[in-house]
């Protein structure tokens, strides 16, 4: 089967769209198909300045900005395909991938891969999106299949109404991580020291969302007082970095925090097998779900996270870690003081958080969740 992703971007570009992007490609390549992934290349960003692989085409957009972009050569590239993935949100390629629809007649088979609300923070950008939500409702209208990474987000978030509209045709395909790739270093026993906290995100205006600035306040106020030594260690890049390392300085703590800056995938996991526990502590619903999670909860780690739809159905809390409520300072010093302040409680909820992965989050649940997708597609049996 010849198929076409459409997404805003893809790998080596570090983002969670991208990275899912990505497994859906080597995954439906295993399973014997043509895969070929369609997504801009901006003018204004090396991220695909090196070597990509031949299923990657990168298209000149028309228009651009931030990750979202009009790119007219996708709707020539849709023809002779058996089957889209639009991976949303992705602004500009839904208005061609609705204009594809009405001026050619829907002659493939649309599957909508929908990833996460967007709020904007910017009042154009708010206009925009709101502009441009009739689009996602025709292409909502238009797909043979909605997949979303859990139920609870459909449910609970913007999409809510559409959820209840087009109910007989969504489905939930939660994301996997490498067990072999992610796992615990064993050797957490033996490591002193300050709490080390460990945070995975983009530090761009598109991942303003993250909530790195509360975490760095939040920790702020952890200074004072008689709260346990830490240390905090930020992966990821990007246009807020030196925002968000002059507010640490501002605060007295950037002597505790390590701005890492993007770390090659040796690193990273690394840096997971040294970390004590890992914070996810995101603001609103553009965070659905959180594969660095599923990442920390496969090397062992216990985590904190924001109790936001999608996100607080991916572990028990409690049990692999702790939800906190979005937002909100006190809640999150709570939980961050909780595992600072026990390395048993932390050891019992890493081991907890691995074995959750093990049973629920593993690649060959995907693979079998996807096949079984394309079987309900296509009316063929697993």
């Amino acid at each position: 089967m010849k198929i076409a992703q459409i997404v805003c971007v893809y790998p080596p570009y570090r983002g969670g769209i991208g990275t899912i992007a990505q497994k859906f490609s080597d995954v439906l390549t295993r399973q014997g198909h043509q895969v070929i992934n369609y997504t801009p290349k901006y003018c204004n960003r090396q991220a695909y300045s090196g070597v990509i692989g031949n299923d990657v085409k990168l298209l000149k957009p028309l228009i651009e900005y931030g990750n979202a972009a009009i790119t007219p050569a996708l709707f020539g590239a849709l023809d002779d395909i058996h089957l889209a993935i639009f991976h949303y949100p992705f602004f500009g390629a839904d208005l061609i991938m609705a204009a594809k629809l009405a001026l050619s007649g829907k002659k493939t088979k649309l599957a909508i891969y929908y990833h996460m609300d967007v709020a904007g923070s910017r009042f154009l950008e708010k206009l925009a999106i709101a502009c441009l939500r009739p689009v996602r409702g025709y292409l909502f209208k238009k797909a043979d299949l909605i997949l979303v990474s859990t139920i609870d987000y459909a449910e609970s978030g913007e999409i809510k109404a559409l959820y209840r509209k087009y109910k007989n045709k969504i489905r939930a395909l939660p994301f996997s991580v490498d067990l072999e790739k992610y796992h615990p270093s064993g050797k957490k026993e033996l490591m002193a020291g300050p709490c080390r906290i460990l945070f995975v995100g983009g530090l761009d205006r598109q991942h303003y969302f993250k909530g790195v600035g509360l975490l760095i306040n939040v920790l702020a106020d952890l200074k004072r007082g008689d709260a346990p030594d830490w240390t905090l260690k930020i992966i990821g890049s990007g246009n807020l970095a030196a925002y968000y390392r002059e507010r640490a300085k501002q605060a007295g703590i950037l002597d505790r925090i390590d701005f890492a800056g993007n770390l090659s995938d040796k690193e990273k996991i690394r840096s997971y097998q040294e970390a004590d526990f890992f914070v996810l502590p995101s603001i609103n619903s553009n965070e659905a779900f959180g594969v660095v999670l599923l990442e920390a909860m496969a090397s062992g780690l216990p985590v904190i996270a924001s109790r936001l739809p999608g996100v607080r159905a991916v572990f028990e809390d409690g049990a692999q870690g702790y939800y906190f409520k979005p937002n909100d300072p006190g809640s999150l010093k709570a939980r961050l003081m909780d595992l600072m302040g026990s390395f048993k409680r932390r050891l019992v909820m890493g081991k907890q958080a691995r074995l959750l992965a093990e049973q629920k989050y593993g690649e060959d649940k995907f693979d079998e969740n996807l096949r079984n997708i394309l079987g309900i597609l296509y009316n063929t049996k697993t």
